[in-house]
């Protein structure tokens, strides 16, 4: 199932590639366009936007995978449902993330936590 969508994050990566190629694998973004040490990812379909910024001096490599004032960030599915939630979180593990907590929110409303490969949370 892929992401229905975000609308804009900004995000300081450690690696572009690898940043890529998690959002890629785990929730079907392309990459829209680059500016100089920014990859803008879409989902397609989404209009949305999510801006991988390599990290490139020492202040910057500090903060990548800090949430800072901000505790995650989500990811819709046009399938809420936990099997369509399961598939996605093994895509996520697949692509090098990890789950941190799954369960509902209310009853039949389920969610999972994972993190992406620089240590990110999404809520899926």
């Amino acid at each position: 199932m892929d992401s229905v969508g975000i609308r804009h994050v900004h995000l300081l990566v450690a690696d572009h590639d690898r940043a890529i190629a998690f959002y890629r694998d785990a929730f079907a973004m392309d990459v829209l366009f680059r500016d100089r040490s920014i990859v803008f990812l879409g989902t397609p379909g989404g209009g949305d936007s999510l801006a991988l910024h390599l990290a490139t001096t020492d202040q910057e490599r500090a903060r990548v995978g800090h949430q800072g004032g901000y505790e995650h960030f989500g990811i819709h599915l046009p399938d809420r449902s936990g099997e369509a939630i399961d598939a996605t979180v093994r895509r996520v593990e697949k692509a090098g993330g990890q789950l941190v907590d799954r369960g509902e929110h209310a009853p039949g409303v389920p969610y999972a936590y994972v993190k992406d490969v620089d240590g990110y949370t999404i809520e899926i």
